[in-house]
């Protein structure tokens, strides 16, 4: 496994949480349009396998 995919991997896992993006965002971005975001429009994309 390549570093690259060893990283790929790694984010998945991360985001594979639905909370996460939002969360990064409002840790982040200490702007006031991110909590006007709706994120619970947020659908997982298809994601080619490792």
């Amino acid at each position: 496994m390549t570093v690259a995919q060893k990283f790929d991997k790694g984010l998945r896992h991360i985001f594979s949480d639905p909370n996460m993006p939002a969360a990064l965002l409002k840790d982040f971005i200490m702007e006031d349009w991110v909590d006007d975001l709706d994120f619970s429009s947020l659908q997982p994309s298809d994601i080619l396998p490792l």
